[in-house]
């Protein structure tokens, strides 16, 4: 910078100055320019790489590492790699990294070309060379008296995988917490197996397994409900601690255990479809695992009720065709509700998410008579297509005491179908008191070629 007089004024010329990515060659300053020397206090920071606590928090590595030093300015990096504190006589870092192939401790610190010194840090580099990982387990405590319960596994090697059996099962890849129990493919007992090792960069840990002893799991008191409806019981419980199955008892006397009428159930409910109308029962429900049964439920008492004299609501259900290229639609063609002489479904008014179609409408299948295509027209009070397990509703407006059911399929070519339907009734529509009055389902043999059809007699 050069000091020049202009007329009567001191005028400061700046040579070689860069704005910007501009480059000037003069740059005149009047009076008013104010030269400030500003000083540099602030020490240089230093960071290691790699160097990543939040992924890796032990700073473990399995192969050698190079690890670099790198700066915020213009400094002389120092460090030791034997634990001892380094001063400006220490190993000067020339930057081209530090080779590691053992556990080292690195400390180290910068200066500035002011003099402002880093204070000194301390990064441990734990280098494995040649080992395989280690898996640990938890619980760790072989006696557990609950079930189910979870178990979560871990390496102390970043990135490698862990591998798990239950018993005699398959091999799984642990990706988080699972849970166990005694009813588990594999298991089936009282003492649960679990077998668990990594594999890593450097190799395969061996297996270890641990046995959990669940024998002093015991089985708790399920709470049971029993709700009637004609001729069924609707028997119902809670989830009960450390059961993996229930039994199920029926007695026609207070206080009496009564039959087994299923067991080793694993939901939480039991049709009683045997049950007579009129007849009070009392329901027991005792909940089991492995290790023995739990202790008995109170007893829940329900009394199915009388039949009906009529139904004033049907619900036809479609199972769907069993048939190769059948499998996407059921043809349901006349389905006939009779009261003696009466085919109540001429009057009955249907509705259903799928959509029904009447006598004379369809196309080709308004010529549908008797379940079998002809050449005249014949009027039939219904008929439906619908996807499988689809259902349709028909209401007659009030209860009709129904003498027989029958239906024809729809066969264009005479070939058999092994479609099924099963028919509820209900007098409210409510959705919980629907009774099975057919189920077409449990039909055991090919439906007979039309126009023969099928025929319930109530």
């Amino acid at each position: 910078m050069n000091l020049l007089f202009k007329g009567a004024f001191l005028v400061a010329e700046i040579k070689d100055v860069r704005l910007g990515t501009g480059q000037v060659n003069k740059i005149y300053c009047g009076t008013d320019l104010v030269f400030e020397k500003i000083v540099d206090t602030t020490a240089p920071i230093t960071t290691p790489r790699p160097l990543d606590l939040a992924n890796n928090p032990t700073n473990t590595y399995y192969e050698p590492q190079t690890v670099w030093l790198d700066v915020n300015e213009m400094c002389d990096t120092y460090y030791t790699l034997d634990g001892g504190t380094p001063t400006t006589a220490a190993a000067k870092y020339v930057g081209d990294g530090i080779y590691m192939d053992a556990t080292k401790v690195l400390k180290y610190f910068s200066v500035d070309q002011n003099g402002n010194t880093e204070a000194v840090k301390t990064t441990t580099y734990n280098i494995v060379i040649g080992a395989t990982p280690t898996t640990t387990i938890s619980p760790s405590s072989t006696t557990q008296n609950s079930i189910p319960f979870t178990v979560t596994l871990s390496t102390d090697e970043v990135g490698a995988t862990i591998y798990y059996k239950l018993g005699t099962g398959a091999q799984q890849t642990y990706t988080a917490p699972f849970s166990v129990t005694q009813s588990i493919v594999g298991v089936q007992s009282t003492n649960i197996l679990v077998t668990y090792w990594a594999v890593g960069a450097e190799g395969t840990e061996s297996q270890k397994s641990i046995t959990y002893n669940t024998a002093g799991a015991i089985a708790g008191k399920a709470v049971v409900t029993a709700t009637p409806a004609s001729w069924y019981v609707s028997v119902d419980w809670g989830a009960t601690a450390n059961a993996t199955s229930y039994n199920v008892y029926r007695s026609t006397a207070a206080g009496v255990l009564g039959d087994l009428v299923s067991e080793f159930l694993t939901g939480l409910h039991y049709d009683d479809n045997l049950a007579i109308n009129g007849t009070t029962y009392y329901y027991t429900v005792r909940a089991a695992n492995y290790g023995g049964v739990g202790a008995l439920s109170d007893q829940a008492i329900a009394t199915p009720n009388a039949a009906p004299s009529g139904w004033r609501y049907l619900k036809i259900q479609g199972y769907g065709a069993t048939e190769a290229g059948q499998e996407v639609t059921t043809r349901l063609i006349e389905f006939e509700a009779w009261e003696g002489a009466t085919n109540r479904m001429l009057s009955g008014v249907t509705y259903t998410g799928e959509a029904p179609s009447n006598a004379g409408t369809g196309g080709a299948l308004a010529q549908i008579g008797n379940g079998v295509k002809t050449s005249t027209s014949n009027t039939y009070p219904f008929w439906w297509t619908a996807t499988p397990n689809a259902n349709i509703i028909i209401d007659f407006g009030t209860a009709r005491a129904l003498t027989k059911l029958n239906y024809y399929g729809y066969s264009l070519s005479g070939v058999q179908r092994a479609n099924r339907f099963n028919v509820l009734a209900s007098n409210t529509n409510n959705g919980t008191d629907w009774v099975n009055i057919w189920n077409m389902q449990t039909n055991t043999t090919l439906q007979p070629i039309l126009p023969n059809g099928y025929e319930k007699i109530l």
